[in-house]
């Protein structure tokens, strides 16, 4: 199947947009411990994360993969010293 063509050796990490839709109910159909993962909740930079951690094996790239989703979602504000010469 489509699992085992993807795997090079270190297993398969799926990545889903919201946990509990129907992309993530799927992946969670096809887990296997250690061979067969999946993260929701996906953006940018955990995907650049994951790509980066690749060849450190599953857990390792999970964990970065993780990390790097959740630094990469940041409130951009306005710094009130650039705001007020923009006036």
């Amino acid at each position: 199947a489509l699992v085992e063509a993807l795997d090079t050796g270190d297993g398969v990490l799926i990545f889903s947009d919201i946990y509990g839709a129907t992309p993530c109910n799927l992946a969670a159909k096809l887990l296997v411990a250690g061979r067969v993962e999946a993260v929701a909740g996906v953006n940018l930079p955990m995907l650049v994360r994951a790509f980066t951690y690749r060849d450190k094996g599953m857990e390792t790239m999970i964990k970065k993969a993780i990390s790097g989703g959740c630094d990469g979602v940041l409130h951009i504000n306005v710094d009130p010293i650039y705001a007020a010469t923009r006036s």
